[in-house]
């Protein structure tokens, strides 16, 4: 039908311009063919042929689309999409599917699906943009789910965008629970970890009261997993149990349902030999059967440690205001001791300055009225009270007999800290210097070799 267009085998339907149905040389016989649009070819048995500069040669194959040609995919391939003109076309730049086959940009589809290679169990690899190297590599991006969820944004290159969940498991019968992303084993991040935590995604809002109790109550613990195989290869962690933690703070703890499945049976391929009744046209076709599970369910629960976190947050509140209230109470009490020491060094000086007038009483009673101590000046040191130096200036009367000193003492200790000799002759002024003198009364004197003596006090804060 149409124009150009011829039929040269049983059962044969030619429709469209210039378009050919039947006509295989094929041992398995020439019958049954459809090609339909402008130079579409369908030549061998079984086969299909629409649309434009089409030729499906091959045993059952199909074409759907222009410039294509399944010859060099193969029995049994169906090819979709736009190809580029030759003789034959090869370059195909959509999809080929043919018994198990998917091939993308690709002239012969890979094997996927199926354990295809020589019925060796072994799964082939698949490439979207680019050659496998990997059981699936794609250049570019990847979206699961639809753009209906992404809005006007697509994935881009190396992005793996997903509407749903990723459950990423152990071979071996491992368990997984309800949540979008569930890793058996260790998960590694280089940027670190966000949650959405928006007030204005919020409601039922209060100020917890967990804090320094609850953290007081929960047990660190060292341990191991059960199976080192799934979890960091029997390494020692550092954590909590969380039956013990959901007593403590309920919220930190979450209590899923688990599927545990373990293969029953690997995945295989057969050959099955399909018979049509006609031996010319029976057929062998690769059969795929895929792993077999058997599943079981369990309890298990899981720990969110930032909730923990939180809780320790309120805890160093909890703590810094009693830090706070103890440093008040610590200041009040050091101004109250520094007021009794300020009234201990007063009586303290008052009780030297007595016993140094003792002391020049006795020494006149000693040396007699005229012992000389009126030919000494010794005047009182300052700054008074002192820290880290203090001057004291004097003056002895040339007239004086003997040799004389100046020495300086710790009252407390009776430990003498400075003895130098003392001028006569004119006024004289010393500098000493203090730092890391013990605090308290210090008492100073003239000396002479004699038993003329002349004190005075001093305080060193």
């Amino acid at each position: 039908m149409g124009s150009f267009c011829t039929t040269k085998s049983e059962f044969a339907i030619a429709l469209g311009y210039d378009c050919d149905a039947g006509g295989s040389t094929d041992s398995r016989g020439s019958h049954a063919q459809i090609a339909l649009g402008h130079n579409a070819d369908a030549h061998g048995p079984d086969a299909v042929s629409i649309g434009r500069h089409n030729l499906s040669d091959a045993f059952y194959g199909s074409v759907y689309g222009t410039y294509l040609d399944n010859n060099v995919a193969g029995e049994y391939a169906t090819l979709i999409g736009y190809g580029i003109p030759g003789s034959p076309h090869t370059k195909l730049t959509n999809t080929v599917v043919g018994a198990f086959k998917i091939g993308l940009n690709s002239d012969v589809p890979t094997f996927i699906m199926t354990a295809a290679v020589g019925g060796t169990g072994d799964l082939s690899n698949a490439g979207i943009g680019v050659v496998p190297v990997n059981r699936l590599d794609v250049n570019g991006g990847v979206t699961i789910g639809g753009p209906s969820w992404a809005g006007s944004t697509s994935a881009g290159d190396g992005e793996l965008w997903l509407e749903k969940r990723l459950v990423i498991v152990q071979e071996d019968g491992s368990m997984y629970g309800p949540h979008e992303l569930e890793v058996t084993g260790s998960a590694w991040c280089s940027g670190g970890v966000w949650a959405t935590s928006d007030a204005t995604y919020k409601k039922d809002i209060t100020l917890s009261q967990l804090g320094l109790s609850e953290i007081r109550k929960i047990d660190v613990i060292n341990y191991r997993f059960i199976k080192p195989s799934i979890h960091d290869d029997g390494r020692l962690f550092t954590g909590v149990l969380a039956q013990d933690l959901e007593e403590i703070i309920p919220t930190a703890v979450r209590t899923d349902t688990v599927i545990h499945k373990v293969i029953k049976s690997a995945p295989y391929t057969e050959s099955v030999q399909i018979n049509t009744g006609d031996p010319a046209t029976s057929y062998t076709q690769v059969v795929y059967h895929p792993a077999v599970f058997d599943s079981s369910f369990s309890t298990r629960k899981s720990v969110k440690a930032d909730e923990v976190m939180y809780v320790m947050v309120n805890a160093v509140k909890e703590l810094a205001a009693t830090n706070d209230t103890l440093r008040q109470s610590n200041a009040r009490l050091q101004s109250e001791t520094d007021s009794l020491r300020r009234k201990i060094d007063a009586v303290e000086m008052e009780l030297l300055d007595v016993k140094i007038a003792v002391s020049e009483i006795l020494t006149r009673m000693k040396l007699g009225a005229d012992a000389g101590l009126e030919h000494i000046r010794l005047e009182q040191n300052q700054p008074n009270p002192f820290t880290d130096y203090t001057d004291i200036v004097y003056e002895i009367d040339a007239s004086l007999q003997g040799d004389f000193y100046l020495d300086v003492s710790h009252v407390a200790t009776s430990t003498m800290k400075v003895r130098i000799p003392a001028v006569a002759g004119s006024e004289q002024t010393e500098h000493i210097v203090t730092s890391g003198w013990e605090r308290g009364a210090y008492i100073y004197c003239i000396r002479s070799t004699r038993g003329l003596v002349l004190c005075k006090s001093m305080m060193l804060n």
